[in-house]
């Protein structure tokens, strides 16, 4: 199980690139167009078109990634919990996420501020590290921090005999965080905090059971496979539409996210699908290395995607025009500047910082 979950792990942050550098898409095609065709932006001619619908499926098919991160989390602390899960380890757990979460997010601050003239004030920093909002993405580190923290509580109770309770309440509290993003929708409703851990509680807590009593869930999973792969198939043009309706009809744009019901139960099914099924995957090896260094990549790629889109667009206009260019140059450049970085710093006597920066 733990190498089909490095595995995940490979999947996720390959999928969290993707959705991101299809963003970056996005923007070539409908607010840089003025850089490769003689027409005011923004321009929304491409709406619609083939390479804007396959944007479109490939942003809602890749959502599962943060919360797989949250889920193999979930299974290694439990797996930790084994020898005793003290608050010292807790401790340096989330120690060892904060660091380097916390230099990079002044990167991203200081990059914005000095390149793009974006105006912080001192003040804005410690919220923006606070809430995960240096960068759109890294919500997902005060959130599974705040996991870690309740993680003793949580193996306690998935220990106990009241498990299924407390796995069903967990789930409650999933569906009560879908139904807040509908409130926010109609403004019924100001906010939701991305950062707040009951959008992924239920699956964290299910990857900490999966762990610590999988001889009574994984026959059950595995009995009821054709299940998930029936509501993976079912939900995924689901979570497409529903999303993509939601934008075309309300301005909100959910697409990449797991906000809305379709896209959770996509999102679920799909972890559950992987669970279930025994099976091997191609190029194993590459995405096993690819999660071991999922966080480094993680914290690396936003800045690398927008560094790379930026010369682009100053150097190479015409590819923002060629999505089947422009796209696969983004990818590849979010998951291979990453890698020889951290190869880089393994391999030197910078050494000693790695843990620092990569984690």
């Amino acid at each position: 199980m733990a190498k089909r979950l490095f595995w995940l792990n490979g999947i996720a942050i390959l999928a969290v690139v993707i959705n991101h550098a299809i963003g970056w898409g996005f923007t070539a095609l409908f607010w840089w167009t003025d850089r490769y065709r003689d027409v005011s932006v923004p321009n929304f001619d491409a709406m619609g078109s083939p390479g804007y619908v396959l944007m479109v499926i490939l942003k809602q098919i890749t959502p599962f990634s943060l919360p797989a991160f949250v889920a193999v989390s979930g299974y290694f602390i439990a797996f930790a919990s084994r020898g005793g899960l003290t608050w010292k380890m807790i401790r340096t757990r989330i120690g060892n996420i904060l660091i380097p979460y916390t230099l990079w997010s002044l990167l991203v601050i200081l990059f914005d501020r000095l390149l793009l003239e974006t105006q912080i004030s001192l003040l804005d920093i410690p919220t923006k590290l606070l809430n995960g909002s240096a960068s759109p993405i890294y919500y997902y580190v005060p959130l599974i921090c705040q996991l870690f923290l309740l993680s003793p509580f949580l193996v306690r109770g998935v220990r106990s005999s009241q498990w299924k309770k407390l796995l069903l309440g967990m789930g409650i509290l999933q569906v009560v965080t879908v139904g807040w993003s509908y409130l926010v929708l109609f403004r019924i409703l100001p906010w939701k905090p991305e950062w707040f851990f009951g959008n992924l509680g239920f699956i964290f807590t299910l990857s900490i059971a999966l762990n610590l009593r999988g001889e009574e869930i994984l026959p059950w999973l595995k009995a009821h496979r054709k299940i998930w792969l029936g509501l993976l198939i079912v939900s995924l043009p689901l979570a497409i539409g529903e999303t993509e309706w939601f934008y075309q009809t309300y301005g909100i744009d959910w697409r990449g996210g797991v906000e809305t019901l379709f896209a959770t139960v996509f999102t679920l099914s799909f972890l559950l699908t992987f669970i279930a099924y025994d099976f091997s995957l191609p190029q194993s090896t590459v995405l096993y290395k690819l999660g071991q260094r999922a966080f480094g990549i993680y914290l690396m790629h936003p800045l690398v995607l927008e560094i790379a889109a930026k010369l682009v667009y100053h150097l190479a206009p015409v590819l923002l025009g060629i999505q089947w260019v422009f796209l696969p140059l983004l990818i590849t450049t979010g998951i291979v500047v990453p890698w020889f970085a951290m190869k880089f710093m393994r391999e030197t006597p910078l050494r000693k910082g790695y843990a620092y920066i990569f984690g």
